[in-house]
């Protein structure tokens, strides 16, 4: 039971950090992944950089 609880989570966090479900729709039609993490910095052309710790292997931080 906790597992389905764990998932219902993470989907709604899913949702919530791409704008709704039309948001992540269109994220995963763009880039192939959704990705959640916390907002890292901004560059002088307006990348948003962010970091997910939940990553333990590869690359932990990614541009959006």
């Amino acid at each position: 039971m906790a597992e389905y609880v764990r998932v219902l989570r993470q989907l709604l966090q899913q949702l919530g950090g791409h704008g709704g479900l039309r948001g992540a729709l269109w994220q995963l039609l763009r880039v192939n992944d959704l990705k959640i993490g916390a907002l890292v910095g901004v560059d002088k052309y307006g990348n948003k950089y962010y970091e997910d710790k939940k990553n333990f292997f590869g690359i932990v931080g990614f541009t959006a």
